[in-house]
């Protein structure tokens, strides 16, 4: 037993796992957290009977999930009842793209636009390709991208990333040559398959990164083996379910849990963080602390002397995009939509550039998310549940009426039918600085782009408090639900070996 007293501040993803990895090290852990219940973005909204996850809605990297329960002692199928979706998602495009690359014959006919279904599996996506682009080359780059996943989630995400002298040996030299780091994620898919629709699925993983598939390095590949490969999961009840699980192994790991609790500042002695100051005025002793909420938040609550990074630092970051959602209840089945919906039944490239210009858009590409095509306890008995997400800037102008109708106009064209709507919600790009304090409002942290990455991320120590460390989306790994379990555990056996090197004390303007 350690004997330390740790405190995680927030309670998301992140800092659930980063506390569950310092209790199982032996450490007395009080997690604290604003709200009042646990996490983050990864939260529920309940209305009349209807149940909506409002952050992730994706279960990718099942095997992440599970080596993360396995460290702690569980087998994440005692806690989760998860299911495999297949078809794993949906396209709808339009009638125009569709004539205009001859692939009509794979496409399901709706009214003015028609869905092309992702099949599970890669034996089965495979068929599909061939039949798609005779003359693809796509077992190679399913060969490339196996060997990215495992070199990028089995290894160089567990690394703290603190210094490059962790990634300057021989071997490693070697295996960043097989990740074609300076070749964009665009071109290289082009190598493979000439047809635009296995392009477009190829690319769609890449876009929870944060940046357009033609300025991310090749080595993300890894998410369309993700995709393709891996596949798409679901916990039955939602994706809250996740949260929850973690909360029960919390509590049962010894993980003390300080619900409805803000932290508003630091007491410094000397090098070392000695207190975490509450809004309420409360002290709480600390031998060492990980802060898991937004990294720029939490910095402006430290002296300047302390902060690791400037205002100008922050400034000049590139965050993911924002994202309006609404939170739809609807009376009726609706027998088009599948549990992932992906409406690119408009001109993404044009919608993505104005996303990242921060310029506002009145013709988006979206997402839509009908949890109840699989679930029915998210919904009441002859309802569905909808999700709609409409990535933008962060700092876009946007007319959120002209949206709205927008996109309802496209999904019922597409579904044949008006859509009888007794719930709505909204969740507004504002909303996330307001409720997360994000930084430019930002949905998933920062873009993942090359000088964004690994040793180039803000650093998890902190360079002049030698017991404060960082977890969470915008650090390493990165931002996404796996990314951010394994947060907390990099940090977790980072403040355990005690290392760290002589190089982390160069200040950054």
């Amino acid at each position: 037993m350690s004997g330390k007293n740790s405190i995680v501040i927030g309670g998301g993803i992140s800092g659930l796992s980063a506390a569950i990895y310092l209790a199982k090290q032996g450490r007395t852990v009080k997690l604290i957290e604003q709200h009042a219940r646990l996490g983050g973005r990864a939260n529920l909204l309940t209305v009349d009977g209807f149940k909506f996850d409002t952050g992730p809605s994706w279960y990718w990297m099942p095997d992440v999930f599970a080596r993360v329960f396995a460290d702690w002692g569980y087998n994440i199928e005692d806690l989760l009842n998860l299911h495999r979706l297949d078809p794993s998602y949906q396209i709808i495009a339009s009638r125009d793209y569709i004539e205009k690359f001859g692939i009509r014959t794979i496409f399901a006919d709706a009214g003015t636009t028609a869905a092309f279904k992702v099949p599970a599996g890669l034996p089965a996506f495979m068929a599909l390709a061939n039949r798609l682009d005779p003359h693809n080359e796509l077992e190679g780059f399913f060969k490339e991208a196996e060997n990215r996943y495992n070199l990028g989630m089995h290894d160089f995400c567990l690394r703290p990333s603190v210094s490059f002298r962790e990634f300057c040996s021989l071997a490693d030299i070697r295996k960043f040559f097989s990740l074609s780091l300076f070749t964009g994620y665009r071109d290289y898919v082009a190598k493979f398959t000439s047809n635009p629709l296995l392009q477009r699925i190829l690319e769609f993983g890449v876009l929870f990164l944060g940046d357009l598939p033609s300025r991310m390095p090749a080595m993300y590949s890894m998410m369309a083996y993700a995709d393709v490969a891996l596949g798409t999961w679901y916990p039955q009840g939602g994706m809250y379910k996740i949260v929850e699980a973690l909360e029960y192994v919390a509590r049962d790991v010894g993980v003390e849990l300080l619900l409805g609790t803000a932290v508003t500042g630091v007491s410094v002695q000397g090098s070392k963080v000695v207190e975490i100051v509450t809004e309420s005025g409360s002290k709480l002793p600390a031998d060492e602390v990980v802060s898991s909420v937004d990294y720029a938040f939490f910095e402006s609550l430290l002296p300047k002397r302390y902060r690791n990074y400037s205002a100008r630092y922050w400034q000049k970051r590139t965050t993911s995009p924002s994202a309006l959602i609404f939170y739809l209840g609807v009376k009726g089945k609706i027998s088009k939509l599948l549990h992932h919906n992906l409406f690119f039944d408009t001109d993404v490239d044009k919608h993505l550039h104005g996303v990242y210009d921060n310029c506002s858009v009145d013709n988006p590409a979206f997402y839509v998310s009908m949890a109840s095509k699989t679930d029915s306890s998210v919904a009441p008995a002859g309802c569905e549940n909808l999700f709609v997400l409409i990535p933008l800037g962060g700092s876009a102008s946007y007319d959120e009426d002209a949206l709205y109708k927008n996109v309802l106009g496209r999904i019922e064209d597409f579904c044949g039918a008006s859509l009888n709507i007794c719930v709505k919600e909204v969740f507004r790009p504002q909303d996330f600085d307001l409720n997360f304090h994000s930084l430019n409002n930002n949905a998933y942290g920062l873009s993942n782009a090359l000088l964004q990455t690994a040793i180039f991320k803000p650093k998890l120590v902190n360079h002049r408090l030698r017991n404060l460390y960082y977890a969470g989306q915008t650090t390493v790994p990165g931002g996404g639900v796996p990314p951010c379990l394994l947060s907390g555990k990099v940090v977790a056996e980072y403040i355990e070996k005690g290392a760290r090197s002589s190089g982390n004390s160069a200040s950054h303007a």
